[in-house]
Parts: C-alpha cells; structure tokens; sequence
C-alpha cells in the first residue's frame, strides 16, 4: 500500500471547493469513520464530553426518543465527535 505526503488537510471544504478539488482530481478524501464499542464510547464521552454523554443517556432512557431528540439535538453544542 502506497503511503503519501499530506500538503495540507482541508476540513470540510465548500461544494463548490470541493468540485474544484475533484475537478482537478489529486486529492484524496478522509471519510472520518470511528469504530468504538458502546461502553468505549460512553464511557470516553462522559470523562471528556459531559454534555454529549448527558444527551445519550437521555436519549437511551427517553419513553418519547423523537420528542428528546427534536427538544435536546437542536441545543447541543456543534462539537464533531473526534473533538468531543
């Protein structure tokens, strides 16, 4: 398997920067996929992420999920998940 320089990572480009990149067709993509266990994952977010860790638990004990979902998802702060 071939290994390459990064030049420079480009987190979440425009569309039409992105069709740019294509167009000019050197680029790679990272598709940014996470493997974790369930007890891995909550466990991490409730040391390093308090507030997303609350939200799952609130989630994973809702009688109504579409309901928690539609009132709690919107407040959350915009953290991705690999920073969170």
């Amino acid at each position: 398997m071939p290994v390459y320089e990064v030049v420079r990572f480009r987190e979440k480009p425009s569309a039409s920067l992105a069709e740019q990149f294509l167009e000019q067709g050197h680029f790679t993509w990272n598709a940014g996929m996470f493997f974790w266990t369930v007890p891995t994952v909550r466990e991490n977010l409730t040391q390093h992420c308090p507030e997303l860790a609350d939200f799952i638990h609130a989630l994973s004990t809702a009688e109504d999920f579409d309901a928690t979902m539609k009132e709690r998802f919107p407040k959350l702060t915009k953290l991705s998940i690999d920073y969170a």
